[in-house]
């Protein structure tokens, strides 16, 4: 049996199942007149469980886009937000409350683009508990993205921010066209901000079609240049694997940029 990290493969695998991140399209039997993508990025907000979400829309939307964090099953009310716009970076923020059994929240952005269609999209957070009892896994709200920690990494009152995105705020790489992007995570440390854990992994899903190496692209929070980390492919396991490189953005391609 394979060992990664000190767990088995069938057991990454177990807490790495596949989900998507939906895009639907509503208020309407025909397609809308122009799709919008929503990039974002999320922040630790002012107090102990409180996120910031900060997003643009691109086409530049004619109206507000609404912002609702979903209950956590069906039956449960949403919450309305109001998005702040923010004319010098032109981009919108909410602040909310990451709660629930789980410490995951849902955020559904909905783009109007006339009186019965409207473009909606989803972001997802989940804020764990640093855990200090031993190796551990802490995994996004679609499970797709599983970060391996161990108790030395972080102080005991740390927590993780683990985000599943549209896109990221900061630009691909530019021969990184967005049809080859499967998915996009980011890593944020509350109560830690300077610190950065040695030999940390993370493992990231990929759709059993895909046969060919995928390639994983790490942003660091507040860097500039996307550096490629050179994961390891696991086609049987529909899995990419790799060192932890810190706080950031994890971006992972179908295929290796020319």
């Amino acid at each position: 049996m394979k060992i990664f990290f000190g767990l088995p493969i069938r057991l990454l695998l177990i807490l790495s199942l596949t989900a998507g991140i939906a895009s639907l399209k509503s208020r309407g039997q025909s397609a809308p007149e122009t799709p919008f993508s929503v990039a974002g990025r999320f922040e630790p907000g002012p107090t102990p469980r409180s996120v910031r979400f900060f997003f643009s829309v691109q086409p530049a939307p004619r109206t507000t886009p609404l912002v609702k964090v979903l209950g956590e099953t069906p039956h449960q009310d949403s919450i309305s937000l109001t998005p702040v716009f923010d004319r010098e970076t032109a981009l919108y923020s909410v602040t909310f409350d990451v709660s629930g059994a789980h410490n995951e929240q849902r955020l559904q952005v909905e783009i109007p683009q006339n009186a019965r269609q409207s473009d909606i999209h989803f972001v997802t957070v989940a804020l764990r508990e640093h855990a200090t009892s031993g190796p551990m896994s802490r995994s996004s709200v679609d499970g797709n993205f599983a970060l391996y920690t161990a108790p030395e990494g972080l102080p005991a009152e740390a927590q993780l921010l683990i985000a599943s995105l549209e896109r990221p705020l900061d630009p691909f790489p530019s021969n990184v066209p967005p049809a080859d992007v499967l998915s996009v995570h980011s890593v944020a440390f509350v109560g830690a901000a300077d610190w950065l854990p040695q030999d940390w992994k993370i493992t990231v899903s990929v759709d059993s079609a895909i046969t060919t190496r995928p390639a994983l692209l790490f942003l660091a929070s507040g860097g500039r240049d996307w550096i490629n980390i050179n994961g390891l492919f696991e086609p049987e396991h529909a899995l990419v694997m790799a060192q932890f490189n810190g706080p950031g953005t994890y971006l992972l391609l179908s295929k290796v940029p020319q």
